[in-house]
């Protein structure tokens, strides 16, 4: 006797439903990780009574860190320099002021200050052991100073920049005297700032 086809529908509508079984459930998974990773810190904070770390300013933020970046033993030199107008350039008296300081791997260490008038600026040197150098390399490389982001442009008033010379090239940081520096760029600078204090400088001219 010749078997009756069999209706091919449910099984259809069985691969139907256990497809929306796994992809309802696959959503479900990826609300409830996102939910975890932006609510669970809070409810954290507030049921023990802890917040997270605030910035020191407002405009101070953190960014993203990249991996292509420079190992703190290829890093050669760090400078950090600043000029300004005093008064109207093109006015009697009006000039710009200028100082530098820089650190190099050889353990030579230079300060330099401009008044703009026509006297050579005054120099200093100072020296710096192989270890000193090499934390403040470190804590360049740890901040991701290549990929700092660059500046945009033109500053005709004043500016602090930071150059980081490491085998290959060089990178210029655009910096900040009022608090609106990277996270990353802070760090550095407290870093350059707490070795500059450490160096025994005399004049050389």
């Amino acid at each position: 006797m010749k078997q009756p086809n069999q209706d091919p529908k449910p099984r259809l509508q069985f691969s139907t439903i256990l497809l929306t079984s796994f992809l309802t459930a696959f959503f479900l998974v990826i609300l409830i990780a996102v939910g975890l990773y932006f609510i669970f810190p809070k409810l954290l904070n507030e049921k023990t009574g802890t917040s997270l770390p605030k910035e020191t300013t407002s405009e101070q933020k953190s960014r993203w860190k990249l991996w292509s970046s420079i190992p703190a033993s290829k890093i050669t030199k760090v400078v950090f320099g600043e000029w300004r107008h005093q008064g109207p350039l093109a006015a009697p008296g009006g000039r710009v002021v200028s100082n530098a300081i820089g650190f190099s791997s050889d353990g030579n260490s230079f300060k330099t200050k401009d008044d703009g008038r026509e006297e050579p600026p005054t120099e200093y040197k100072g020296a710096i052991s192989k270890e000193q150098f090499e934390k403040l390399a470190q804590v360049v490389a740890e901040n991701d100073f290549l990929n700092e982001p660059n500046a945009t442009g033109n500053r005709t008033e004043s500016e602090t920049a930071l150059t980081i010379f490491y085998a290959g090239g060089e990178k210029k940081i655009i910096t900040s005297d009022s608090g609106k520096d990277t996270l990353e760029v802070a760090a550095i600078l407290r870093e350059f700032e707490n070795l500059k204090n450490q160096v025994d400088w005399k004049k050389d001219r």
